[in-house]
C-alpha cells in the first residue's frame, strides 16, 4: 500500500524533530506493510493556521483535486497535524481527506485510527489540548518577558541601534558584551542593555538633531547615506529604520513593553492598556527635550504632509526635471530639495501620472518598466484576493461540516467568522456562495437569495457613488 506522510516542527530546538517523526513514521509503515512514497513537510512553521503551511496546503490540495497517488496519510500525532485555535478546523481538514478516501493515520497512538466513537472523542480532546497548549505557552512567555522587564533585564531580540546586550548573572555580575546575532546559552544568565559603539551613539543623536531642525525621514535617510554613516553590518539606511529610531522612547531611557503582539502569526499593535512603561530602564542617549522637539516635528510633518498639496509637489518635480533633463525614481530620491518618489506615488497613484502632469514622457524602455510594474502589482493583488477567497471559503466549509447546513444566523453567531455581509460582498451574493460550497439551500433560503443579492448590489452601488 502506497502512503504519504506529513511532518511539521515549529522551531529548530524541539524534541519532536522532523527526523524523529520521519523515523517513527517509517517504522510504523513497515509494521503496516506500507511504502511511504511522498513526504509533505512544514519546517519551522507554527501549527496555528493553514495559510503559512505550504506543505499541508499542498497535501490537502492534492487530496481534494484527485491527483494524489497514495491511499493514506501518516502523521506522528494530532499536534503535528495542527494546533488550530478552533479545534474543529483541524477536524475539518482531516474530514476532507477522509471524504476523498484517503484517511489520516496517527502513528504514535494507533487507538485513534479505528473510527470508533471512543477514538473520535479522544481526537477531539487531543485537538483541544493542542490548542490550549499554545495559548498557555503564549501566556507564560508574555508574563515571563514582562517580569524580566520589571527587573531591568532585556526580554530578548536584537538590541536597538546604539545599544548592545551585555550578559548578567544571577548575582548581578556583568559578563561580556554580545555581538548582533549571538545568543545566551548559559543557564541562569540574562542580558541588559548598555550604550554601544560611540559612532552609533553619535549617529542616533545626529538623527534626532536633524529631525528637530525640520528634516523629514526621507531627507534624513538620504543625508545619512550620503555622509557614509552606515546602518548595522555596513548596510545603507532606509526610511523605516530612521522612523523606528525617532519613535523609540528607549533613547530617553524608557522601555515600552507590549507595543506589539502576535495573533495567529500576525504582528498587531498591542492595546494601550496592556503596555508597560518602565522609566530609567537604560542609560539615555539623548535628552528628553531633544526627543520632545523631534516628536513635535514628526507630528507637524504628518499634519502638513506634501501629499495634501499636489501643486507644490508638481512645482518641485518640474524643478528636478529642469535640472536633470529627465526623471526616474532614482533621480527623485537623490535630490535633496524634492520629496521622495514614494510621496509622488501616494499623491498621484503612480509615478507615470506625476510625470504626465509635468509634461515628461519616459523613454520606450521606461514605459516598458512601468507597464511591467503595473502588471506585477495586478498579479500580486489577484494572488492576495485568492488567498482571501480561500480563507473565507474554508470558514464556510468548516461551518457546513460542523452544523450540516449554512445560515447567516449561524455565521453571525460564530466568533470565529466574519460578518455575513463580508461573505456576501466578496462573492457577489448568496447564490454564488451556495454554488461554490455545493450546498443546496432549503426553500426559505432559496426564497431569500434574490432579496439578499439585491441588498448586496445596492450596497455596492452606494459605495461607488
Amino acid at each position: 500500500m502506497r502512503v504519504a506522510q506529513y511532518v511539521r516542527m515549529s522551531t529548530d530546538h524541539q524534541d519532536c524533530s522532523i527526523a524523529y517523526q520521519v523515523a517513527h513514521n517509517a517504522s510504523a509503515a513497515v509494521e503496516m506493510g506500507c511504502e511511504i512514497v511522498e513526504t509533505f513537510a512544514d519546517e519551522g512553521i507554527s501549527g496555528l493556521e493553514l495559510e503559512p503551511r505550504e506543505g499541508l496546503r499542498n497535501l490537502i490540495e492534492r487530496v481534494t483535486d484527485g491527483s494524489a497517488r497514495f491511499s493514506s496519510i501518516l502523521v506522528y500525532d494530532v499536534s503535528r497535524w495542527g494546533r488550530f485555535q478552533n479545534p474543529d478546523e483541524g477536524a475539518y481538514y482531516e474530514f476532507l481527506c477522509a471524504r476523498a478516501g484517503i484517511p489520516v493515520i496517527y502513528t504514535s497512538d494507533r487507538a485513534l485510527n479505528d473510527g470508533s466513537l471512543t477514538a473520535t472523542l479522544l481526537k477531539s480532546i487531543k485537538r483541544v489540548m493542542a490548542a490550549e497548549y499554545s495559548r498557555e505557552l503564549s501566556g507564560r512567555q508574555t508574563a515571563s518577558k514582562r517580569s524580566l522587564c520589571h527587573r531591568g533585564l532585556w526580554a530578548g531580540g536584537p538590541a536597538p541601534f546604539g545599544y548592545v546586550r551585555q550578559l548578567v548573572g544571577r548575582n548581578g555580575m556583568l559578563g561580556p558584551r554580545l555581538s548582533y546575532g549571538e545568543r545566551v546559552i548559559m543557564p541562569g544568565f540574562h542580558t541588559v542593555l548598555v550604550p554601544g559603539d560611540a559612532s552609533e551613539i553619535e549617529t542616533v543623536r545626529h538623527i534626532y538633531r536633524l529631525c528637530s531642525r525640520g528634516r523629514g525621514v526621507n531627507a534624513i535617510t538620504r543625508k545619512l547615506n550620503a555622509e557614509g554613516r552606515f546602518f548595522r553590518y555596513r548596510k545603507y539606511w532606509y526610511p523605516g529604520a530612521v522612523r523606528c529610531i525617532l519613535r523609540n522612547e528607549i533613547y530617553i531611557g524608557t522601555l515600552v513593553h507590549g507595543r506589539q503582539r502576535k495573533l495567529l502569526g500576525r504582528t498587531l499593535k498591542g492595546p494601550a492598556a496592556q503596555q508597560v512603561r518602565i522609566e530609567g530602564f537604560v542609560d539615555p542617549l539623548i535628552s528628553k527635550a531633544l526627543f520632545a522637539r523631534a516628536q513635535r516635528q514628526m507630528r507637524a510633518r504628518t499634519t502638513t504632509s506634501f501629499r495634501g498639496d499636489q501643486a507644490q509637489l508638481l512645482t518641485q518635480l518640474a524643478s528636478v526635471l529642469a535640472r536633470h533633463g529627465h526623471l526616474s525614481a532614482k533621480i527623485i530620491d537623490a535630490d535633496a530639495d524634492c520629496p521622495c518618489s514614494t510621496t509622488y506615488k501616494r499623491a498621484f497613484g503612480t509615478l507615470a501620472e506625476a510625470y504626465r502632469r509635468v509634461g515628461f514622457v519616459p523613454s520606450e524602455h521606461g514605459q516598458m518598466l512601468v507597464e511591467r510594474m503595473l502588471h506585477c502589482r495586478e498579479v500580486a493583488q489577484q494572488h492576495r484576493n485568492k488567498l482571501s477567497e480561500a480563507r473565507l471559503l474554508n470558514d464556510l466549509r468548516g461551518l457546513l461540516a460542523r452544523e450540516g447546513r449554512i445560515s447567516w444566523e449561524l455565521v453571525r453567531g460564530s466568533s470565529e467568522m466574519a460578518a455575513p455581509s463580508t461573505y456576501l460582498r466578496h462573492f457577489g451574493g448568496a447564490a454564488r456562495i451556495y454554488e461554490l460550497l455545493g450546498y443546496a439551500p432549503d426553500r426559505r433560503q432559496a426564497a431569500g437569495i434574490r432579496q439578499q443579492d439585491k441588498r448586496v448590489r445596492v450596497g455596492a452601488s452606494r459605495s461607488v457613488h
